[in-house]
């Protein structure tokens, strides 16, 4: 992947590096999906639980935020990357079948936070530049997949959590995952942050001549 060179002292949302040198020919979500999921598995590999800022926002606009806290013991099993919802896979939750409007879904990484024995599962949904035209509709099936895996009573929690930039608009449509997440009480991850992480990582390497902290500006909160 080639980036537009910039001045080393400006720093920019990762936004910017999504779009690559031209929006016409850049990688696609499920690039920075399966990155993710390396970074993850790295970090397993470390022992040292991750914490990331977990924000939701209110009514009037401000943000709330919270710690989210990975396990550093996550294993190549505990992660799944664009895995379909498929009557196989249903007996990894602990369901004889998924209900017809889950069935063919494809969460973008599926994190297990206790293996795949435990009661805990969390859903990344991944966003860099293009808004889903059915956006609304997506959030609704994240909630309730969520709703009917915790009505199982297989699992204590199981919940979604978006991964977008500070700077992802796109489109109109684009524009209104804001509302959509404050409307359904939906938290998210900023990728400027993971950013931050992933450039202290080993992971780091694969971007050859991008410094990743360049492209992790957040507004004031």
């Amino acid at each position: 992947m080639h980036v537009e060179s910039q001045p080393c002292n400006v720093v920019r949302n990762a936004t910017w590096l999504f779009s690559g040198v031209t929006s016409e020919f850049r990688n696609a979500e499920t690039w920075w999906s399966a990155m993710l999921s390396m970074f993850l598995l790295l970090n397993g590999r470390s022992g040292e639980k991750l914490e990331l800022n977990e924000r939701r926002y209110r009514k009037d606009g401000t943000q709330e935020i919270i710690k989210l806290t990975l396990p550093g013991n996550l294993q190549y099993e505990d992660i799944v990357c664009d895995g379909r919802l498929t009557k196989e896979s249903a007996r990894a939750f602990g369901l004889e079948s998924w209900p017809k409007g889950l069935s063919q879904q494809r969460p973008d990484i599926t994190v297990f936070l206790d293996g795949r024995k435990g009661r805990k599962v969390l859903f990344l949904e991944v966003k860099t530049i293009r808004a889903e035209k059915d956006g609304r509709k997506q959030m609704k099936n994240y909630l309730e997949l969520c709703q009917l895996l915790r009505d199982s009573g297989s699992w204590d929690e199981a919940r979604v959590v978006y991964v977008l930039s500070e700077g992802h608009e796109g489109s109109q449509e684009g524009s209104e995952i804001w509302n959509h997440l404050m409307d359904n009480d939906i938290s998210f991850i900023y990728w400027e942050d993971l950013l931050s992480e992933i450039q202290e990582s080993p992971l780091a390497s694969i971007f050859r001549g991008i410094t990743l902290a360049s492209y992790t500006a957040l507004p004031p909160i």
